[in-house]
């Protein structure tokens, strides 16, 4: 039926909410070059606020659900207010991911490994799919 499953016309008429996740991905891009990495204490991960945590919680349960518009939506809105926390870059490149745009995914990802450079795992999943990238 309708919606079954996520259409390359879909993703093109959601062009525009992506263009936004885009220029917010830019930005925060233009922030990460600008840190002076020796400044950072710990890890580089922002303090959440409670409300932000809630978006990011509700963003991962409607991505679980396969609700990647809302669910986008809510990451967008996270971002926002809370444009140190890699979660939603995280997931944010799962969704870029499934929709079939790799290059997205991955520079997603690389926002949040930034934010959360002692997370070991997530850099060698952008290096798989970066690796893998290559190959289609």
């Amino acid at each position: 039926g309708p919606g079954a499953r996520p259409s390359r016309q879909g993703a093109m008429e959601d062009s525009a909410r992506w263009g936004d996740i885009d220029e917010i991905l830019g930005l925060s891009r233009k922030r990460l070059r600008g840190r002076d990495r020796r400044g950072d204490s710990g890890g580089g991960t922002a303090k959440v606020p409670p409300h932000v945590a809630k978006l990011i919680g509700d963003a991962n349960e409607k991505y679980g659900f396969g609700n990647i518009r809302e669910a986008s939506e809510l990451l967008l809105r996270a971002i926002t207010e809370c444009p140190g926390a890699p979660g939603p870059y995280k997931t944010l490149g799962l969704i870029y991911e499934q929709l079939g745009l790799v290059r997205k995914a991955i520079e997603s990802l690389l926002i949040a490994a930034n934010l959360s450079p002692k997370d070991v795992q997530l850099w060698q999943q952008i290096a798989d799919m970066a690796m893998g990238h290559g190959d289609s």
